[in-house]
């Protein structure tokens, strides 16, 4: 018997090579968003297929379900909200549709997202400012 993983797709959007210098490339000239070190490793384990199935930060339905039921918005078990947090200010001077790049404190740009959904989250649930998914 063949082990699946969590979900039965392992997610793999990690770049290599030549793809990996043009994304960088490309990614110095977005908008920017300094990232926690928390939400760097969220982000290594989404890309790297250590959330699978996951393929970006959470978007609302998923976030709710997992704080609620713990499970994503399609069955499948999770028990800890992935999200990308964000201040108020900074959720207004992005836009639906917008590539940002993702820096560390340290300078360094760790991924892209595109950004598909904002939403706020209700404090007596949650535990973030504003949330975004890739």
């Amino acid at each position: 018997m063949v082990n699946q993983p969590h979900g039965g797709k392992l997610i793999n959007c990690e770049f290599t090579g030549e793809k990996r210098d043009e994304a960088i490339k490309n990614a110095q000239k977005l908008p920017f968003i300094t990232a926690s070190s928390w939400v760097i490793s969220d982000l290594e384990l989404i890309g790297t297929g250590g959330f699978s199935p996951l393929t970006g930060f959470m978007m609302q339905a998923d976030y709710e379900n997992v704080v609620q039921h713990t499970r994503l918005a399609n069955g499948v078990i999770w028990s800890i909200p992935i999200t990308l947090p964000v201040t108020e200010k900074q959720a207004k001077e992005f836009h639906l549709g917008e590539q940002i790049a993702l820096k560390g404190k340290d300078g360094i740009i760790y991924g892209t997202i595109t950004l598909a959904e904002k939403y706020a989250y209700d404090k007596k649930k949650g535990s973030t400012a504003y949330l975004w998914h890739d």
